[in-house]
């Protein structure tokens, strides 16, 4: 069953690997397989509120789950929760082995053996892909993706794994591939358009084509510094980005490159609204903190 008391969500569900709840209405919400026994924040319930479990979802679908699953070797369907038909990201990584983190998103399309090309979070290499037709992540569905033989660390027999899957909703999240003009660092910036409706909070960028940095743009350091997602460095004083609006991410330099050709960088944007997402920062301190 499911109740609201005290300002906590406590649930229960039949599906001990997700985690994936939606709004409904105005007065109405739909819970599906909550699986977090004590979610507290979530300040749009209060008490009295009528909450099904496992009802149909009638309003916004979700759009973000955390999927846990172990590894086969061998074809398997994950079911996230989430509809991947439009745009959305598959972030993969093992718990228990030492794999990559995989990337594979709806904006770069499968090849000719069916597989769907991967970037890897962890190195600078371009994106890559397998010639096998039974390798790898295979599709993306309207309920997750589906898996087969391990490729690049997606698979291993017996491992555990998690899948955090995004998709896009405006004020949340966007993938945007798009094509590099090589505006040097101080030109004009080279303004790619987005579908959050609102101003960046976090972006993270990728040549797909080619060798090169992961480079993040953050609300906190401004457009005149850039994380490096793939290194432990301190944040950069490279410019690579412009101005942020809520239609168009403004990029230069690295962000920009013109290596690969055509429909060479993939953009993941991530919101900063509040009751649905948010982008911040802290500063550290000797002893314990609470962020």
């Amino acid at each position: 069953g499911v109740t609201y008391a005290d300002g906590k969500f406590i649930a229960a569900s039949s599906n001990p690997g997700r985690t994936c709840w939606s709004l409904t209405g105005a007065d109405e919400y739909s819970v599906t397989e909550l699986t977090l026994a004590d979610n507290t924040g979530l300040d749009d319930f209060t008490a009295g509120m009528l909450v099904k479990q496992n009802a149909a979802i009638t309003g916004p679908a979700p759009a973000f789950s955390t999927t846990l699953y172990t590894g086969t070797n061998s074809l398997i369907s994950i079911n996230t929760g989430i509809d991947n038909t439009n745009k959305s990201l598959v972030w993969i990584k093992s718990r228990t082995t030492a794999t990559t983190h995989i990337f594979v998103d709806t904006e770069r399309p499968a090849t000719s053996s069916g597989s769907i090309p991967f970037l890897a979070s962890n190195t600078s290499s371009g994106q890559n892909s397998t010639s096998s037709a039974d390798s790898g992540v295979r599709t993306l569905a309207n309920d997750g993706f589906t898996v087969a033989k391990n490729y690049a660390g997606e698979n291993v027999d017996s491992a555990s794994y998690a899948a955090w899957n995004f998709r896009a909703a405006p004020k949340f999240f966007d993938v945007v591939l798009y094509t590099g003009t090589g505006v040097a660092a101080g030109g004009t910036p080279h303004d790619v358009p987005h579908s959050l409706t609102t101003e960046p909070g976090c972006i993270i960028i990728k040549c797909t084509e080619a060798s090169s940095q992961w480079l993040v743009y953050h609300k906190d350091l401004g457009v005149d510094k850039t994380l490096i997602l793939n290194t432990n460095n301190e944040a950069q004083t490279d410019k690579n980005f412009g101005p942020m609006t809520d239609t168009t991410f403004g990029v230069v330099g690295s962000a920009d490159t013109t290596a690969g050709g055509a429909n060479n960088n993939i953009a993941y944007l991530f919101a900063d609204e509040a009751g649905l997402i948010k982008c911040g920062s802290y500063t550290g301190v000797a002893g314990a903190v609470s962020v």
